[in-house]
């Protein structure tokens, strides 16, 4: 594994986009049971799956959108968190307006607002903290002192 990441030069982007969607979707996950206070029985009854895929799809078109899959995540500054921040202001809006058309079809939200503010804040931190997490990794793993070198003392 080690010997993996000093070879890896850069994370493949299609790598950036799957850990982006999985973020995306576990925070939504998350919202809903931070909303209804970890009842599973109310969660399921607020149609978990239905949001996550509506949240997902929003999510993953902005960050197709903006191409915050695009940067270095080795280089990750504070060029990339506003890129992350304009891609979770993007899903953000998209989601709203996804309720919103679901609402005037069906009378009904599909994701409830608080759930959906609560996704935002949550991918949001979660996005950038795992860029700099494989940042950290990356320039751990790649650092010259790091390396071993095997040295015989003799006398």
């Amino acid at each position: 594994m080690i010997r993996l990441i000093r070879r890896l030069t850069i994370l493949p982007r299609w790598i950036i986009v799957l850990l982006d969607a999985i973020t995306i979707a576990s925070s939504t996950l998350l919202a809903y049971f931070l909303r209804f206070n970890f009842q599973f029985e109310e969660v399921l009854e607020e149609r978990l799956i239905e949001g996550i895929i509506a949240s997902l799809f929003c999510g993953v078109t902005a960050i197709f959108i903006t191409k915050s899959y695009s940067g270095i995540i080795r280089f990750t500054s504070l060029q990339d968190l506003i890129r992350v921040l304009y891609s979770s202001l993007l899903g953000l809006v998209f989601v709203i307006s996804f309720n919103i058309i679901y609402f005037r079809m069906s009378n009904e939200n599909l994701i409830p607002y608080s759930v959906v503010l609560i996704t935002f804040f949550c991918s949001f931190l979660f996005l950038f903290y795992y860029r700099l997490l494989v940042k950290t990794i990356f320039s751990y793993y790649a650092s010259p002192y790091n390396i071993k070198k095997n040295v015989i003392i003799y006398g």
